[in-house]
Order: C-alpha cells, then sequence, then structure tokens
C-alpha cells in the first residue's frame, strides 16, 4: 500500500516565519512524550535550531507539555521561548488557538509541524484561520507510513489513512478546512 508521495513530500522546505507550531499528539502520566509528540518535537526543533524562526507554539490540552519539551531543549543546549495556546482537544482546537495567539503577538506566518499524513488537514484548517502555512511535515516512527512493508505497517497505514479521509471531509463539511 503506498499512500502518495503528496502526503510525504520532502519538498516541504520551511521558509522564514513567526514561530514554529508543533501540534499535540499526547503526554503520559509520567511526562514522557508518546511517540507522535516525540516525532513532532524532534521536527519542530530541528527546525528552530536551523533558525526559520525564533518561538516554539504548543498547543496544549488539559495538561502541559511544555515542561517536558523544555527538558528536552534544556539537555540539548537549546534556548528558544516556549508559548503554549489553548485549551485545545481537535486540530480545528489548535488552529483557533493559534491563530488568536498570533493575532495578539502579531503573527502571519507560522511553520506548522505534524506528521506528514496529518498535514494536508492541519495546513488546510490553519490556513482557514487567515494564518499563513509553512509546512514542515515529520516521519512516524512508529512505522514506516511511505511504503508500508509488513502487516502491522500496513495496517497502522492504513487507520491513518481512514482518520484522514473523514477527517478531511468531516472539517470541510464544517467549514474548518
Amino acid at each position: 500500500m503506498d499512500l502518495g508521495d503528496r502526503y510525504f513530500s520532502s519538498d516541504d522546505c520551511p521558509e522564514p516565519a513567526d514561530a514554529v507550531v508543533s501540534l499535540g499528539a499526547g503526554v503520559f502520566s509520567d511526562g514522557t512524550l508518546s511517540s507522535n509528540s516525540n516525532d513532532r518535537v524532534t521536527r519542530s526543533l530541528e527546525v528552530l535550531h536551523a533558525g526559520y524562526a525564533k518561538t516554539l507554539v504548543l498547543p496544549t490540552g488539559t495538561e502541559s507539555w511544555a515542561p517536558t519539551v523544555r527538558r528536552r531543549m534544556d539537555a540539548l543546549g537549546l534556548a528558544y521561548p516556549i508559548e503554549e495556546a489553548g485549551p485545545v482537544a481537535t486540530t480545528h482546537d489548535e488552529a483557533e488557538a493559534v491563530a488568536k495567539l498570533a493575532r495578539a503577538r502579531g503573527w502571519g506566518r507560522v511553520i506548522l509541524v505534524t506528521n506528514a499524513w496529518h498535514m494536508p488537514r492541519a495546513s488546510a484548517t490553519f490556513a482557514k484561520t487567515g494564518l499563513q502555512v509553512v509546512r514542515a511535515p515529520c516521519t512516524d516512527s512508529r512505522c514506516d507510513m511511505k511504503r508500508p512493508g509488513g502487516l502491522s505497517d500496513q495496517l497502522r497505514a492504513l487507520s491513518c489513512w481512514i482518520h484522514e479521509f473523514v477527517g478531511i471531509r468531516a472539517y470541510r463539511w464544517r467549514g474548518w478546512a
């Protein structure tokens, strides 16, 4: 099952922006990041370190993941400001909360970091808020999403595809993307 390169383009090169937005994907009760959050934070720190932006934005649900990300940054010798936006529960909530923060800070362009398979819906939802979006997709370390080989990779890829297939249609129907 090849999901197509349009979801996994390496041509999405960052351009300078006001902030890097790392979409949330969970933090465990012990403070460690889920694999999706880890993938997204790693890519976000790469983009920050490369100098494309100076601030990291973390949309936050019921619990802040900023302390975990701050510890990671400290361990790597990185010292970027972290802003939180929320509370959020969905990609739509994340887009609305970040847009509100961006308006308050006078930002117009953000670099959006999420898994490549989630990027089409996420970037469309953020753009709908009026923000200019620069895409900086990350990989999914749980499996080879681009060319799933084994059954577990194929099932994971199919699950993500179904989630996004339904998600983008629901978001469009609601006028969110």
